[in-house]
């Protein structure tokens, strides 16, 4: 209990100025599959690993104005192999492309966003293709609400629709 088993690194350069800021980052971690989020996604389905599988990412975001372009990736550096599995798993990659809008509604800020997501060699573990929109906006200094409707498809050809509230309150 008293070791470090897993770990990360991140480099990334941001640059702004009066017309518009760039934010561009990688980073690599020893262990993917136990990455916030991913790790119960395997555990689910009654799997442990027999070996790390390390993976790395890349972001960039750029801001124009009022507009903003996020596209970023994370992929598995090596194939899974399953403890009690005959056979490995191809290497993971997910990846996201997002555009949003932000304007004045009066006095308030509001934001639309629509992104494309997707992943290769989740097996139904996770949507192999998402469509995401958004809206947002101010309700007051510090509160917001958001309200987002995602569509996945995932390879095996189930389709899921969610849609979501989200109030933010800033203290």
């Amino acid at each position: 209990d008293d070791h470090i088993s897993n770990f990360g690194i991140n480099a990334g350069y941001t640059l702004e100025n009066d017309a518009m800021s760039l934010d561009i980052g990688t980073g690599y971690i020893n262990n993917l599959i136990e990455a916030d989020g991913w790790e119960g996604v395997f555990e689910d389905d009654g799997l442990a690993l027999s070996s790390y599988v390390g993976g790395v990412g890349a972001h960039a975001i750029a801001s124009f104005g009022a507009f903003t372009c996020i596209a970023e990736v994370v992929t598995a550096l090596d194939d899974i192999e399953w403890v009690d599995e005959t056979t490995t798993e191809d290497a993971i990659l997910a990846y996201n492309a997002e555009v949003g809008f932000t304007f004045a509604m009066g006095e308030r800020e509001g934001t639309v966003a629509v992104a494309y997501q997707g992943t290769e060699n989740a097996y139904d573990r996770l949507p192999e293709t998402r469509y995401v929109g958004s809206f947002g906006f101010d309700l007051m200094e510090g509160a917001g609400l958001t309200f987002e409707y995602l569509h996945d498809e995932f390879e095996g050809g189930d389709e899921a629709d969610v849609f979501t509230a989200q109030l933010v309150i800033e203290f």
